[in-house]
């Protein structure tokens, strides 16, 4: 029995060593850690990226040697590319629980700024140091250049160099930044049109700088193009300038001549990543409103036969636009006009690309008396703020502009700021074609909860201009 006893705890104390030796000899099995993809895998420094994959709890991340910060979301890691790292194929390392994972990001230079300085310009930006193989080309013009300290770029600037556009291309370690538009000047002049005092001023005659008249390049040269990433340009020939509009995934690509914009689309339409190419359509003002007329004689409001017609006297019982934001995105305004300076915020000039957004047309001017003047003339919101917002250079405009006047009316463009959001947006506007960009641009606002209203036209025609606005 003593022995019987003995033989039972033995065998329960091998059992026991047993399944410790299985235990110490099969661990508990690490999840399946791996980088599935980075997205997007080119890009430039200080864009955002985001890797996809199943990562260990608080993982240490290093891009080209430096340690990044991550942020974790869905599926993966976010983190931000840092200015200081050079183009090239940049490795990346993921590490954390005893895992190691390996990936390699695509890094493309990015250019900011160009400024000349005593017969050389000055190239700003990121993805070069001083180790950097750096070439820079103007105009298809190789030049000779430095890389500074502050890692910006000197190129002596060659002789005879005429004014104008020019295209700037940079490259780093062979890798391409995006083509960079230059415009050489040899003098500006700033300011705004105004009124004499007298108030009396034939603006229709008045010797308006040309500054005020540009429409830019003609609509057969111009080429929209929405697409993801970075888009590549160094192969299309005749191009002139470059303009990003990333709110809404869209370029617009100025060429030389018609035929240049043809092929470029061409080739454009087949690569990865562009969904659309489109020439720029030009829209114009709805009404046949030709000049600003000043008059002799004030008028009293008497002649304002529309606003009884529209119920106003009940209605403005309850409000008269109090606290209101009106963006009037036309051919600007008249910034000197008695009747709408009392409602006037700071607006922006998308044609001249400054704040002045000074009428030299009248359409604007009108429609904003109609919408929020206060004077001898009387708005259908009176107390509401007008913002004023310059697309059209005269009686047309293009696609991309108003575009932007929309963004920026509406709070969303990211430069220039808008400290004045507005609440709706006006656009007294049409054209043949109802613009792809515009209709992208509305449905943003409309997001934001902006109301848009638009003119569906009023030519006296059989059909009505195709309206801006279809939602």
């Amino acid at each position: 029995m003593q022995f019987q006893s003995l033989w039972v705890a033995w065998r329960s104390l091998l059992a026991c060593c047993l399944l410790l030796i299985s235990l110490v000899a099969c661990p508990t099995p690490l999840p399946d850690y791996k980088l599935v993809s980075l997205q997007p895998a080119t890009v430039t420094p200080g864009l955002e990226v985001v890797a996809f994959g199943i990562f260990p709890d608080q993982p240490r991340l290093t891009l080209a040697g430096l340690v990044v910060p991550v942020l974790p979301v869905a599926n993966g890691l976010r983190f931000t590319v840092p200015d200081s790292v050079v183009a090239g194929e940049q490795p990346l390392r993921l590490e954390g629980s005893g895992t190691v994972l390996l990936g390699v990001l695509s890094v493309n230079p990015r250019v900011d700024a160009v400024l000349a300085e005593q017969g050389q310009i000055r190239v700003t930006g990121a993805g070069w140091d001083q180790s950097s193989l750096v070439a820079l080309n103007l105009d298809g013009r190789r030049l000779t250049t430095t890389v500074q300290a502050d890692s910006s770029l000197l190129g002596l600037i060659p002789n005879g160099l005429s004014y104008g556009a020019f295209t700037v291309l940079v490259s780093a370690n062979d890798r391409l930044a995006e083509a960079f538009t230059w415009n050489r000047q040899a003098g500006t002049v700033t300011g705004r049109v105004v009124l004499p005092a007298s108030g009396q001023a034939q603006v229709a005659n008045l010797d308006v700088p040309n500054r005020l008249k540009r429409l830019g390049a003609s609509q057969g040269s111009t080429l929209l193009v929405q697409h993801q990433g970075i888009l590549v340009m160094a192969t299309l020939q005749g191009l002139v300038s470059v303009t990003a509009m990333p709110e809404l995934n869209v370029s617009r690509l100025v060429f030389k001549t018609e035929p240049a914009a043809m092929t470029a689309r061409g080739q454009l339409e087949s690569r990865t990543g562009v969904a659309r190419v489109w020439f720029e359509t030009q829209v114009a003002a709805t009404d046949g409103l030709n000049r600003l007329q000043p008059q002799s004689v004030p008028n009293s409001g008497a002649g304002q036969w529309h606003l009884p017609l529209l119920g106003l006297d009940a209605n403005w019982t309850g409000s008269r636009g109090e606290g209101v934001v009106l963006a009037v995105i036309d051919s600007g305004v008249e910034l000197g006009h008695p009747d709408l300076i009392p409602n006037l915020l700071p607006g922006y000039d998308f044609v001249d690309n400054d704040a002045i957004p000074q009428d030299i047309y009248g359409h604007g001017t009108h429609v904003a008396g109609l919408m929020a003047a206060t004077g001898l003339v009387e708005g259908v919101a009176s107390r509401a703020k007008l913002l004023p917002v310059r697309v059209l250079a005269e009686r047309t405009g293009f696609e991309s502009n108003v575009a932007k006047g929309i963004l920026w009316a509406a709070g969303i463009l990211a430069s220039p700021s808008n400290p004045h959001p507005a609440q709706v947006i006006n656009l007294s506007l049409g054209g043949p074609d109802y613009p792809p960009l515009i209709d992208a641009a509305i449905k943003s606002a409309l997001e934001r909860g902006v109301i848009v209203v638009a003119a569906a036209g009023n030519d006296g025609g059989q059909s009505i201009t195709q309206p801006l606005f279809l939602g």
